[in-house]
């Protein structure tokens, strides 16, 4: 993807912040302001394997720009006035034409495939293809691997039949969804069988098996369940399905650096294995620079075992979730 230097310039100030962008354009003349916060209003979609690459350029690597940068109008206008005036950033911004229409379920596109399960996962299937058929192919990927596969399979041939849809349709199905997003947003809410299984590992490793084993007495399930849970990094090695993917898409190059640094070589390199190569050098420049205490990294090594757990329980609670409606169908 070719950008102009401003282009460059806008990407690596939106990846900063706003606070940060400020200060950074109050130090520049006027004419280079007005030229890179038109580039920062006008700028199209830039892949994440760009934005990472011009932030390396720039001897700094960012994590948490997941699916790249887009254009962000309202803050340019911000930095504008911000650093030319109300009146002359009003008319500079006139020069950048009329804003194009918003892009439906934009406020999807920023949650966590896990996130968006538990919003999506009772809709109607049509409504789920018609959201799915409108997200970026990685985020509509992660919440389709977390639905069961017969459902998986109904939904494509939805996507694959889908006809154009009115934009008052789409608006109205996305303001609806946004508005309980925003809800859920407010919520701390975590799936029961990660709780179960938290608990268990608080319990210690003699106490946990004795849980489990009460549990198998009363026939229950949790304990072929919770026995799937990961409780070290080498259990993650065999997940399947992305899921380790994604949980090391979240972890910070920090935070990532503090969990290989308690693993051996072997499971180390097998980790890195599941990292988009253009992270390793950051990383490994972390993991060179001197590893972190005992006692933060043993922290980052467990809020990432939390991370995957959630997630296996996101993906275990949506095939509890179809085999109970499969059930209620058979039985009606």
């Amino acid at each position: 993807m070719q950008l102009t230097g401003s282009q460059r310039c806008a990407v690596f100030l939106l990846a900063m912040g706003e606070e940060v962008a400020a200060d950074m354009l109050g130090n520049m003349q006027r004419q280079e302001v007005a030229r890179i916060a038109g580039a920062m209003a006008r700028l199209p979609h830039v892949p994440e394997r760009e934005v990472r690459a011009i932030l390396r350029e720039a001897r700094i690597f960012l994590e948490t720009q997941a699916d790249g940068i887009c254009a962000d109008r309202a803050l340019a206008g911000r930095l504008l006035e911000h650093c030319l005036g109300e009146r002359e950033a009003r008319e500079t911004m006139r020069e950048w034409g009329p804003e194009e229409p918003a892009r439906p379920f934009e406020s999807l596109e920023r949650m966590r495939p896990g996130q968006l399960y538990q919003l999506l996962r009772q809709e109607h299937p049509q409504t789920l293809a018609l959201v799915l058929g409108h997200l970026s192919a990685s985020r509509a990927a992660g919440l389709l691997m977390r639905l069961p596969t017969d459902m998986r399979s109904l939904l494509l041939e939805h996507i694959g039949g889908l006809a154009p849809v009115d934009a008052d349709i789409l608006d109205e199905v996305d303001s609806v969804l946004a508005r309980q997003a925003a809800e859920r947003s407010a919520q701390d809410w975590r799936p029961g069988l990660q709780m179960a299984a938290e608990i268990v590992a608080a319990a210690g490793k003699e106490e946990g098996r004795a849980l489990l084993a009460d549990l198998e007495r009363h026939d229950s399930r949790l304990p072929s369940l919770l026995g799937r849970m990961v409780h070290c990094p080498e259990d993650c090695l065999k997940l399947e399905d992305g899921l380790l993917e994604e949980a090391l898409e979240e972890m910070s190059g920090e935070a990532l650096a503090g969990v290989l640094s308690t693993c051996g070589p072997a499971v180390r390199a097998a980790l890195l294995e599941h990292v988009p190569e253009v992270r390793h050098p950051a990383i490994e420049r972390r993991l060179r620079s001197g590893e972190p205490s005992t006692g933060q990294a043993a922290a980052y090594r467990e809020d990432f075992l939390r991370c995957v757990r959630q997630l296996q329980a996101e993906r275990m609670q949506a095939d509890l979730d179809a085999a109970k409606a499969a059930g209620r169908r058979a039985g009606a």
